[in-house]
């Protein structure tokens, strides 16, 4: 296995055995705040492409190679789960 499935694998099991009031607001929440923690320790020229290729769609695409999530958000999800 790859250092990143290895990382994957190890961060799914921590989600998994975390009990969670609404675990999709929660984990989308905890998601970004660590995407932009790992954009910020980037150099600024690769974290400006990084940013760039996720506003392009790279972060859709991602969201699409998963079959449940391609109907929309429930109501109860709001941009404050990014915040």
């Amino acid at each position: 296995m790859t250092a990143r499935g290895n990382l994957i694998d190890r961060l799914l099991d921590v989600v998994s055995e975390t009990d969670l009031d609404d675990p999709a607001e929660d984990f989308l929440a905890v998601t970004m705040s660590l995407l932009g923690l790992a954009l910020s320790k980037l150099p600024p020229d690769e974290r400006e492409q990084y940013l760039t290729e996720i506003e392009d769609g790279t972060l859709r695409r991602v969201v699409g190679m998963y079959p449940n999530t391609r109907q929309p958000w429930p109501s109860s999800i709001s941009g404050d789960a990014l915040q």
